[in-house]
């Protein structure tokens, strides 16, 4: 299976363990990782775009409708829109590599299955994504099973910043939107546009995914110290994960290095972790 990952800026170290993980994860892996840096040592068995090498069309377009906007320009957190730019960069790399179908996620985050042991959790016409509460869709795990789709999710990002002060009132009380809320848009006004992947552990599952509180509550929020039990308060108010975690008083756990949670006496096995600390060493596959 394809893997694309996209990053802007020097190469963090933890996305070299993101890396890792998923060669030991799945044999069939082929991973593409895309920077606006001209080398890349140490991650030779990684492909390597360099999107400053390449035409990146729809990443241009959104760059100038961003700058015309000035939008981001007072934002101290970078991680906003080069966030929002990841989206049109996948598109650009799966088009000049003719990939129709692979999957994506933050490079925060670690795999422990492989796309076989995952497929049958997918939808094939369907955006295959994690969603973090009422108001975020997030790229915990997502997976596309045809290139159209994302050609047709960066149209609607457009469509979204041609009119951005009407979306802004509509669903987010006016404040700047996000890529986590863009994508929540889109979802809101096109509900069959996503496959949501499910989180929540019931009598049913036998895998979920983590869209993010399970990786916070091991590992802690990115530069914030708080202990897992205020971590666990913080996110029962904010996520659907958190929520259910405080309510239904189980916890995620390892068994062989592999993370699980106990359900109802059912093990559940978890596909991924959001780690937000950053520490991805700490959880990978021994």
């Amino acid at each position: 299976m394809n893997y694309i990952l996209i990053h802007f800026g020097a190469i963090p170290k933890h996305l070299r363990f993101c890396v890792e993980n998923i060669k030991n994860v799945d044999n069939e892996s082929n991973i593409i990782l895309a920077t606006d840096q001209m080398t890349m040592e140490g991650m030779e068995h990684v492909k390597h775009v360099n999107l400053e090498k390449i035409e990146t069309p729809h990443l241009a377009e959104l760059s100038k409708l961003i700058n015309n906007l000035k939008y981001f320009e007072n934002e101290d957190n970078k991680l906003w829109e080069a966030s929002l730019k990841r989206v049109f960069g996948l598109l650009d790399v799966a088009v000049k590599l003719d990939i129709n179908n692979f999957i994506h996620f933050d490079n925060d985050v670690l795999i422990y299955k492989s796309f076989a042991e995952l497929e049958n959790e997918f939808s094939k016409e369907k955006i295959n994504i994690t969603q973090l509460s009422d108001l975020f869709l997030n790229f915990s795990y997502s997976y596309f099973p045809n290139i159209k789709l994302l050609e047709d999710l960066t149209n609607e990002i457009i469509k979204i910043f041609k009119n951005v002060n009407f979306y802004e009132e509509k669903y987010y009380e006016g404040k700047r939107l996000n890529e986590m809320v863009m994508l929540n848009i889109v979802f809101q006004e096109n509900p069959k546009f996503f496959n949501i992947l499910n989180s929540i552990p019931s009598k049913k599952n036998t895998i979920i995914f983590d869209s993010a509180s399970f990786g916070q509550y091991l590992s802690g929020f990115h530069k914030k110290k708080k202990s897992r039990k205020k971590r666990l308060e913080e996110m029962r108010d904010t996520q659907h994960l958190g929520k259910h975690m405080y309510e239904n008083k189980y916890r995620p756990e390892f068994i062989k290095s592999y993370p699980v949670v106990r359900f109802e006496n059912k093990t559940i096995e978890i596909a991924n972790l959001h780690i937000h600390s950053k520490k991805l060493k700490k959880y990978l596959i021994k």
